[in-house]
């Protein structure tokens, strides 16, 4: 896992959103794929979301590469730049707890994968 540091609040929220976001875009390869986490993205089932990443698995993707926005969110840029635009919840959750939901999900989709008994 890795943060990108946030950005000084100086008065406006966008420029904070720009360069958190030119951060974030400035780690991610070219075979990676970029899956921005926002609320206004789709809204996948774990079944979707885990036959997502086994094509991710199956086309030679480097690494998958999620993006959590910090505190104001993420700047348009971002989303232009990612491969697909997700949400966790219609709710607008807290980074903190947004990344426990990405982890649990990410455990439900491998199972589900693997064929194992933990998605029902």
């Amino acid at each position: 896992m890795s943060v990108v540091k946030t950005a000084p609040y100086k008065g406006d929220v966008e420029a904070v959103r720009r360069v958190e976001s030119e951060r974030l875009v400035a780690r991610v390869e070219p075979r990676d794929r970029l899956i921005v986490l926002d609320e206004r993205g789709r809204d996948p089932t774990t079944r979707q979301f885990a036959a997502m990443l086994k094509g991710c698995r199956n086309d030679g993707t480097h690494r998958v590469v999620f993006a959590l926005g910090g505190a104001y969110g993420h700047h348009q840029l971002l989303r232009d730049r990612a491969w697909k635009v997700m949400r966790l919840s219609s709710l607008v959750l807290n980074h903190e707890v947004a990344r426990v939901v990405l982890y649990e999900q990410l455990y439900r989709a491998m199972d589900v994968l693997e064929g194992g008994p933990y998605h029902h």
